[in-house]
This record gives C-alpha cells, structure tokens and sequence, in this order.
C-alpha cells in the first residue's frame, strides 16, 4: 500500500530531524549540532483526523560529506522531491536568510510542487517579526514553527491534510501489522546492499566506507501481497573504539531496533573471524529471545578460496555451541542471490514464534524426558515436575510446575529445552522456560516472587553495565519513554540499555573511571602500627653445582 509522502528538505543545521521528530511524536532521527549527521531517507507513518500520509526526513542540501559520499546524499534527497506530494521547507529565523536558502528555493521551484515555508526555532512570539524576511523566497504560504517549544503543531497537520490527495490511501489503515526484520552487524557487512537487494532500489545509501549508515532506517516495501518493514542498522564495532556522540547514538538505536523487530537477521562476512562483536550482538538477540538467522554475505568472494558451506557452517556452530538451533544462511546480497530465501526462512521463524501447543502435548513432552533421564538429587529433595503449559507467544513461554524451582540443574533445563524444542513446533527459535514452584501459591494476578526464569546462554566473558551521564544523551532518547520529544529519557541509561549492551560506559570518556570517595576533607588517617618481627636469618642455600646435569633438558658442551 502506498501511502502519500510529505517530504521535509532545507539546508543543513535548519532542525529537521529535531522538526521530523516532533510531528512523528517519537525520536527516530539523530539529533546533533554536527551539520551532515542524516545521510538517508527516514521515513515515518503519521496519521492525523483519519487519515495517513509518510513524512521523510531527508539529509541537508549543499552539504559537502566528510566521507566524500555528497552525491549519494544529493541523490537520496532528489529522490524524496520527486516521489512526494507535498514539500516543507525548513529556515533558520536565528540565522536568518542565506544564500544556501536560496538556491534550495531555486531547486524547489523546479519540481512545480505545493511547498510550505516554515521558519524554525522562533521559540516566543518576539522572533516571529523576523521570519518576515523569508518571504523573500517567493513562496507565499509561511508558518513560523519551533521543534524544541512545540509551536504551531495543529497549523502545520492542518496544512498538509488540506493538500494531501482525496480519497485512495490516505483514508486506508494499515491492514495488518507488517513483519520487521531489524538487519544488524559489524561494519562493512553488506548490511544496506541486502536491504536495498529486498527492496529493488537505491533506497539506502551502500558505499565501501565504514560507517556510512548512521540512523537506524525503516524501509517498507511489499512481496507477494505482504508487506515488511526491513531495518538497516549502523554497524556496531568494539566500545573502545567508538569515537563521538553520533556513533553513540547509532549503536543505541541498532540496540533499539532489535527491540522492536520481529526477526533479526545477524550478518558476518567469511573473510574475517567471528568476532566479540558478534558474540555480544548474538548474546544481546537471545537476551530478548528474538528469532534470528545467521546470514554469511559476501559468500561469492569466498568461493573462489575452497570453502565449503559445510566448513564454514561447522565453524560458526562450534563458536556459537548454545545456538545450534538458529538456521544459517549463505547470500550474495551484491548480486541479489539467495535474498529473498532468506525472507521466506524469517516469515517461518515468525510463524514458529506464535505457534501455540496444548497443555497436553507439552506435558507429554516434558514427562517422557523426565522419565528418561531423571534429575539428580539435591538437598535430600527429589525434583518433580507436575505438568507444564505454555503461557505467552512470540516468544514462546513454558511455565513448568514443579515441587520446589531451585532443585533442577541449569544442565539439566537445558536438556528439558532441548526436548521441547525438537519435539515441538519450536525447532528453530529461542524458548523462555520459567519454574515455578508448588510454594508459589498466591491469589488470582499477584506476581509469583520465587519464579526461575531460565535464560539461554553462551559462554563469553561478562559485559558490564553501561552507565552514562544525562548530558552524554541529552535530547537523544534511546527508547520511547514518551510522545513528548521535550522531555527528558530518564535517569539510568543503563537499566534501559540491559546488562549486555554494546555501548561503554560513557561515550567519549578515554582511560579508567574517576575515583569516587576518599577520606572526608580535614580527616587525617593514621597508618596501622607496625608489628615487632625479629629478622630471621636467610636460610644457607647451597649454589648450584655448574657441573650437575640433573633438572636440565640438554647437557653442556
């Protein structure tokens, strides 16, 4: 279904992602005094009195790239002009009119399209006689609009919908809540090629450049009358590598996007090893029990070597041993080979994720692996399971009732996990096991305290919980706490983030943390006395005999 597009385009620093996210009612764009932060086309659903039209939020134009990638952008930007209905051009009323403002003008008037004027950051009444000097552009409809204050929301909403399109999508809800594939990796996997392979257009930009995508991008394209939301991420590298604010958000949104997708796709390239990075993305997708693929890209460039599928499939089971279960996948995203096998194999991972089984058929399941292979002892107690049922869906969670939760092994609920997983419709996605004990009795929707959640788990080195500073993210919230943009995320980053977060502790902070206590001021503290210990003589070593050959692994010539 395709929805009507309101494209959002000026010169950089003007505030459009601030303004983009303000009217989505969410964060989505990175926002940040750095000119050029936006590369691609971000693009959000809005709906306003019943009706539904996609605001674009676009890159600045006239901007000269750091990373030499200025025509890609140029090239997203004409494509948002000419794929939309309706054009808001953003000014600056603090910087006032520049000659930048003039040509993008110059550029507006060529597409023939309804364009509105909006003078950001007038934040109180006393800047709104300034925006005056806009008119000079030649565009005669002008509103004067502040992101960060929230002015004049209702005036701009009423203006598109009076110039959207009668009738067709506009009044048409979405039928159903499309399938999001959150594609996520190191750098320099093949991540935005694969995206826009499924998509059949430049709808990201892809370059040889690490780093290239920054903003976690939505791209909604359909197959076979179905429709997808297909997430590129920025690829996520090592925390001490990280360098500035813009990378810190880009590895919180990937952390976000994984959140809120359906299916994860992790990609890896054959050249190089399986790196800590892949590990903690992987540890991160089963945290949250996400079904996911492993997609080896770039496999044409490892042919040519001898690699076998079979070697290199051997090799990323033996890393990831705990996740044998997730189906692996061999693409050419360059080429488009093997793309669209890998979007069936994510619709059947979906499926398994909402199947439900009776209580019945799991309690079958789990009775016959208890029989054959029963518990070991623990405090003088037998462990016993009375039945199980599963209770939630996507992920799939079994409640096991049992005499007592903490008598069953970690070992031991993994072999229970493993019988239901292959003897059940579960065969290729993570399952959420909770314990629960006879003692657990409590009234109808009191919450069971003692209940053992039982996590998969691969064995890697412990990652610490990320603490950040509230400055570090002002304004750039890494979760929807609110549809007020103004306010602030919250107070513990990390809580939000999870143990297992790739982001450090605080962005841009180099060296060990700051040492936190110390005596209190004007205190003096004594040193302990020293104890009277009598010096004992060294005891009389005998020199090694130069002639000895006993303890050596070869003689002397």
């Amino acid at each position: 279904m395709a929805f009507p597009s309101v494209a959002i385009v000026g010169r950089p620093n003007v505030g459009k992602s601030s303004f983009f996210n303000w009217l989505a009612g969410k964060r989505i764009s990175i926002v940040d005094p750095t000119a050029g932060v936006t590369r691609d086309r971000i693009k959000c659903l809005i709906e306003a009195d019943e009706r539904y039209f996609e605001l674009v939020d676009t890159g600045g134009m006239g901007n000269h790239d750091v990373d030499n990638l200025t025509n890609y952008i140029e090239g997203q930007i004409a494509e948002a002009l000419k794929q939309a209905c309706i054009i808001l051009f953003l000014v600056d009323v603090r910087s006032g009119l520049l000659h930048a403002d003039l040509k993008v003008a110059a550029t507006l008037r060529t597409y023939g399209k309804p364009v509105l004027l909006l003078v950001n950051k007038c934040d109180h009444e006393g800047l709104d006689m300034q925006a005056n000097d806009f008119f000079q552009l030649g565009f005669p409809e002008m509103i004067c609009v502040s992101a960060m204050q929230k002015r004049h929301k209702e005036e701009v909403l009423r203006w598109i919908l009076r110039l959207l399109p009668k009738g067709g999508d506009t009044f048409a809800p979405p039928e159903h809540e499309p399938l999001k594939i959150a594609i996520v990796g190191r750098r320099n996997t093949g991540k935005s090629t694969f995206i826009n392979a499924l998509a059949q257009e430049d709808r990201v930009i892809a370059s040889e450049v690490a780093g290239t995508t920054r903003d976690s991008v939505d791209v909604r394209f359909e197959r076979d009358n179905q429709t997808f939301i297909a997430i590129d991420t920025a690829g996520v590298r090592k925390k001490r590598s990280i360098k500035g604010d813009i990378e810190f958000y880009s590895i919180a949104r990937a952390e976000r996007s994984i959140r809120r997708a359906d299916v994860v796709l992790l990609f890896m390239d054959p050249q190089f090893k399986i790196s800590r990075v892949d590990k903690q993305l992987a540890e991160y997708i089963l945290m949250y029990h996400k079904p996911a693929v492993f997609v080896i890209n770039k496999w044409d460039l490892v042919i040519e070597k001898g690699i076998e599928t079979g070697k290199m499939a051997e090799y990323v089971r033996k890393t990831f041993p705990s996740l044998d279960f997730v189906p692996i996948a061999f693409v050419t995203a360059k080429t488009g080979k093997n793309v669209y096998p890998v979007l069936n194999l994510a619709q059947t991972l979906f499926k398994q994720a909402c199947q439900r089984v009776s209580t019945a058929d799991i309690t079958n399941v789990v009775v016959q692996a208890f029989q054959d292979i029963p518990p070991p002892i623990r405090q003088n107690r037998t462990p016993r399971i009375f039945f199980a049922s599963q209770v939630d869906a996507n992920p799939p969670t079994v409640v096991l009732f049992t005499n007592k939760s903490d008598l069953f092994d970690p070992p031991y609920l993994r072999y229970l996990l493993k019988n239901i997983r292959d003897k059940l419709a579960f065969n290729d996605v993570p399952i959420r096991l909770v314990m629960r004990g006879k003692e657990s009795r409590l009234g109808p929707g009191d919450k069971f305290e003692d209940d053992v959640v039982v996590e998969e788990k691969f064995a890697i080195e412990p990652v610490k919980k990320a603490r950040f500073s509230k400055s570090a993210y002002e304004n750039q919230g890494l979760d929807d706490v609110s549809e007020d943009v103004g306010e602030d995320v919250g107070e513990d980053v990390g809580e939000d983030l999870g143990e297992t977060s790739l982001l450090p502790k605080i962005a841009g902070r180099k060296g060990p943390p700051p040492k936190i206590g110390g005596p209190k001021k004007g205190v003096i503290k004594k040193a302990p006395p020293e104890k009277e210990t009598k010096a004992k003589a060294p005891p009389n070593k005998k020199k090694p005999d130069n002639k000895s050959t006993k303890g050596r692994l070869w003689k002397k010539d």
